[in-house]
């Protein structure tokens, strides 16, 4: 079983403190989401969970090795990391896009094994965009893109997913398809943590909410135990109401505190 275990990390920008000392734990087996209002340190603190930034203090421990030393070709073995901003740097096709998931393996574009192929071709199915591979990236849509990228996530078979905000620009329908494809992902065996802004697609999904504010985690565990009024009235600064459903908990947004 792999796990990532950051301990007390903090980031700072210039005089800004972007993360206060959070300690947080993600294991194979278990979808997490990351919550919290606009600001409150979510994505600076994936960015040193994936070893893109480095914190001023604490560290990142994947499977017993420090995430901050360990080679690019072994962190994108071990974790695949979607930020929010997916900018495409060259209009290639979709399907070479998403085949850039197996470098990691050994594969090179436009020359992938049997296997390699299978692979890709699976993980663009699943993704709905098999029909798109020949397309040129800079022709789809946000919604499209988006789930190109969660393909390429998926066709480098890591063991941990961090995805920010992976379906920000998606449609209802498309939101349910990807957060379903992260969830198999999981289910066989991989690790996922993913930040969210709607609420009732997280307590329905994640296996625990991990609420931050203001640069640190105030509330984190099982969605029926922390899902709270009192909660998002100290977090999103919202008055709600929450009810038990046969399909999960259902919110509803009233009005600023």
């Amino acid at each position: 079983m792999s796990e990532l275990h950051a301990e007390n990390i903090t980031i700072v920008a210039g005089d800004a403190l972007l993360v206060n000392n959070v300690s947080l734990q993600i294991r194979s087996g278990e979808m997490v989401a990351l919550l919290g209002p606009n600001g409150a340190g979510k994505s600076s603190l994936m960015r040193a969970l994936a070893g893109i930034a480095l914190p001023k203090a604490g560290r990142v421990i994947f499977d017993e090795r420090d995430v901050s030393s360990a080679s690019v070709e072994w962190r994108a073995r071990c974790m695949t990391y979607l930020p929010q901003q997916r900018v495409l740097a060259w209009p290639n096709r979709v399907r070479d896009i998403v085949s850039l998931g197996r470098f990691a393996h050994g594969a090179a574009m436009g020359r992938l094994n049997d296997s390699d192929a299978r692979i890709v071709d699976k993980a663009m199915q699943d993704c709905e965009i098999d029909h798109l591979g020949n397309r040129s990236a800079d022709t789809l849509s946000g919604g499209e893109q988006a789930r190109m990228h969660i393909a390429r996530a998926l066709t480098a078979q890591s063991k941990l997913i961090l995805a920010d905000e992976p379906v920000a620009e998606l449609d209802p329908r498309h939101q349910l398809s990807v957060i379903n494809v992260l969830r198999q992902f999981v289910q066989a065996g991989g690790g996922g943590l993913i930040v969210l802004h709607d609420l009732e697609l997280a307590a329905r999904y994640a296996d625990r909410l991990v609420f931050m504010k203001d640069g640190a985690i105030v509330a984190e565990g099982a969605p029926e135990d922390v899902l709270t009024v009192e909660l998002l009235a100290n977090v999103y600064g919202v008055e709600a109401s929450i009810k038990n459903t046969e399909t999960g908990l259902s919110l509803t947004i009233e009005r600023p505190c």
